[in-house]
Formats: C-alpha cells, sequence, structure tokens
C-alpha cells in the first residue's frame, strides 16, 4: 500500500466529510495518443473490462488499496488548526491561510482508501457517477468541470481517472 497526497477545494472536502463524495475524476496526464481505430479498440476493451486501464496506462494516484491523503487550506497558529472548508471564519490575529498545496502530511485530518480505478472519457460520466461526485446530476457536474478546468475542458473529452474511495481518517 502506498500513500499519495491529493487536493481538493473546500466545497469537495464538505461533500466528502458528509459522505456525499465518493468518487473523483483526474485528467490523465498525458493523454493517450491512440489513432481513430486504435480508440475504438481502447474503448471496446475498456467496456469489457469495466473500465480498468490497460498495463501500460498507470494511474498516477494509485491502485486499489492505496491510501490518498487529502490536502486542502488550512492555517496553523501553534498548536491548533484550521481548515478553510470548515468555514472557520475569524482567524487570530496575524495568521493567514496557507494554501492545499502546501498542506504538509501531519496537518492533513482526511484519508481516502482507493477502492476502484477507472479510466473513461470525461463526457461518458453517469448520473450515478456524476451523483457520487457529490453532485446533483450529470448538467452539474459538467459546470463544476468547466469552473475548474476552463470553457472548453468538457467540450475536448479528455480521458479521465474515474476514482473511487471510501473515507478514513489519517
Amino acid at each position: 500500500m502506498k500513500e499519495r497526497p491529493i487536493l481538493f477545494s473546500g466545497a469537495m472536502v464538505r461533500a466528502i466529510l458528509s459522505g456525499a463524495k465518493t468518487q473523483t475524476r483526474r485528467v490523465v496526464n498525458p493523454q493517450p495518443l491512440v489513432e481513430d481505430g486504435e480508440e475504438a479498440d481502447l474503448i471496446s476493451d475498456l467496456h469489457r473490462s469495466g473500465g480498468r486501464p490497460p498495463d501500460w496506462l498507470r494511474c498516477p494516484f494509485g491502485v486499489v488499496g492505496d491510501r490518498l491523503w487529502v490536502r486542502e487550506t488550512f492555517a496553523c497558529p501553534e498548536t491548533v488548526r484550521y481548515y478553510r472548508a470548515d468555514d472557520a471564519g475569524i482567524l487570530p490575529p496575524g495568521t493567514k491561510w496557507t494554501p492545499s498545496i502546501h498542506m504538509p502530511r501531519w496537518a492533513s485530518r482526511l484519508s481516502l482508501t482507493i477502492t476502484d480505478v477507472r479510466v473513461q472519457r470525461l463526457q461518458d460520466i453517469s448520473e450515478a457517477d456524476a451523483e457520487a461526485e457529490g453532485l446533483d446530476g450529470r448538467d452539474l457536474f459538467a459546470c463544476t468541470w468547466v469552473n475548474l478546468y476552463g470553457p472548453k475542458s468538457w467540450l475536448t473529452n479528455p480521458w479521465v481517472w474515474a476514482i473511487t474511495f471510501t473515507k478514513g481518517t489519517p
């Protein structure tokens, strides 16, 4: 079992904490370079395998059984930790928020255990999977994706890692 960090926005941290979010999608990087006919073969193979990635396509977030520790915006004056996702409000004077990218492992309060990893085209997300993303349906998922990744990000329909997880504590 390996542990790796993963970034989440405040809204997504709240969805994980509430139990509403049990999946995340991340862009496959680099995107598989396949010809039209090869892409049809790859899609066919993925459908037959339940979306399990082929051996040559490794998920950088891990495999089933690995753990992800959540990075989120936080502040840690002295011995108390504040998390922006909690809408902590007023911080002690002179205290500033630390961006999620700079969160060290010891400050993380959430650990996720990977229970499934699939690869798929972004627009192939189902209604059920959009709800597992913590959102009320595919349309809201698409809007959220565009807000995070830019106006053309949904239209380009990139390959994504669909990672399912269970919540735990560090």
